[in-house]
């Protein structure tokens, strides 16, 4: 008997046809989801298509045991006193790495709190420049809950000069969700992995622009009643490294005086990142800060001081200067707020009060609502799109916007266009039929 006949096919593609196809199926297996399952709070928190940076050393590395200066897997942190430092909790204590939000709880120290290493030198990597050791931990009492209690300080052994790095405020005494003098948007800066979250850790990046999804009680960008209360969600995901990075609010940021509002603490569900707010712990900030202050002997920050209770009409003060409501008089005049609603015109996404701004159908830029592309709430003819880092309402048909944030091109930072029907998982597969029809119009039949 004759051997079967063996049809044998040999794939000719052009350069192009193959850069093409490997960016693809680098693409699906960087970006797709992880197994089924609770993925609400992945303790998984680079900047996802940040950029390499040498300023702003208030942004600093973190290092726990049982890696130290001379091999750092660096978290991240925010300098708020010449010698305390603002991150993350799971940093430094023992936790699953994807929490259950209302189960999970924080463990035990990793190490003492005596060996944990600051470093202010852009490259982590290195042992011997700009390294500071840590002399005490300050964490929430009697709340170990991982989701909301997810913070805590670095009290340092000895004093960062100004000429090294100088502190950035945190936000304690007003509430985040006042926007007379809060953007809904903000600078991430840290030391994570990057490319995907594949590799690269250990340089400081930065990303500009990466918009608040929701705060919890806010009017404006209000969570679901599922969010803890301490927490906002963020329209851009962090990988490990970035945890305890700071989220400086953008406002302040561009004026060359950042505040940082809240601590990147986890990705969630691969579209969002958690932010641990500031405003809902200050008197855990505020009591790291006066000890330190004490311990150092210099005069506290100002910050640390209690804000004036509103003024009531009618009554007159006791020769006092006058404050506005709940403004402290000898404190900084508040930044104005984002300035555009939903559908007026708009040149970048900070000027909108909430959402977004897009291109919309009719090519005009406009302030959007956002959405959840698993539960949209979108008008009839509107569509739940990706936009930048963030989804968004938009008439007509899926469209990209024509502004790019600046440094989001790396990693799962690479938005596409969905519907809400398609959401994440049909961007994917629209990826994967593109890869197949290009090697399918290259394919040649021979004998």
């Amino acid at each position: 008997m004759a051997e079967p006949r063996v049809l044998k096919y040999r794939v000719r593609m052009s350069r192009a046809s193959r850069a093409a196809v490997a960016f693809l199926v680098v693409a699906i297996s960087a970006c797709a989801d992880g197994p089924a399952g609770d993925r609400e709070a992945q303790v998984s928190s680079a900047i996802t298509g940040g950029s390499d940076t040498n300023l702003y050393p208030f942004a600093v590395s973190v290092c726990v045991q049982p890696t130290s200066n001379t091999n750092c897997n660096a978290c991240s942190g925010t300098l708020i006193a010449p010698n305390l430092v603002l991150t993350a909790r799971h940093c430094l204590f023992a936790s699953v790495k994807s929490p259950t939000c209302g189960v999970d709880t924080f463990g035990a120290a990793n190490g003492s709190e005596t060996s944990i290493w600051v470093g202010t030198n852009p490259n982590a990597k290195q042992s011997t420049q700009g390294w500071h050791k840590s002399k005490k931990v300050f964490a929430p009492v009697g709340d170990d809950r991982a989701c909301g209690a997810d913070i805590a300080l670095v009290m340092l052994d000895g004093v960062i000069a100004s000429t090294e790095a100088t502190p950035v405020a945190p936000v304690v005494q007003y509430p985040v969700t006042d926007h007379t003098r809060y953007a809904t948007n903000f600078t991430a800066i840290g030391f994570g992995l990057t490319a995907g979250c594949a590799n690269g850790s250990g340089r400081r990046r930065i990303r500009q622009e990466v918009r608040l999804r929701c705060i919890p009680g806010d009017a404006l960008i209000p969570c679901a009643s599922t969010v803890a209360p301490e927490e906002m969600l963020a329209g851009a995901a962090i990988c490990p490294g970035d945890s305890g990075s700071g989220a400086y609010e953008q406002s302040s940021f561009n004026k060359g005086t950042p505040v940082v509002f809240g601590v990147n603490v986890r990705g969630a569900d691969g579209h969002f990142g958690v932010v641990t707010r500031t405003d809902s712990w200050r008197s855990l900030i505020v009591n790291a800060a006066l000890a330190a202050a004490a311990d150092k002997g210099y005069a506290a920050p100002s910050w640390t001081a209690a804000v004036a209770p509103p003024v009531d009409a009618g009554v007159v003060d006791s020769g006092k200067p006058a404050v506005d409501a709940g403004r402290d008089a000898n404190a900084p005049a508040p930044s104005p707020g984002p300035a555009r609603g939903l559908g007026e015109t708009c040149a970048a996404s900070s000027e909108c009060r909430e959402g977004t701004c897009i291109v919309d159908g009719a090519g005009k830029s406009a302030c959007a609502a956002t959405c959840d592309p698993a539960a949209p709430a979108c008008a009839a003819d509107e569509s739940c799109v990706a936009v930048d880092d963030i989804f968004a309402c938009r008439k007509g048909t899926t469209k990209r916007t024509t502004r790019e944030i600046p440094g989001s091109g790396g990693g799962c930072a690479v938005a596409v266009a969905t519907t809400s029907r398609g959401g994440r998982a049909g961007a994917l597969a629209m990826l994967a039929v593109a890869a197949l029809s290009l090697a399918r119009r290259a394919r040649r039949r021979i004998a």
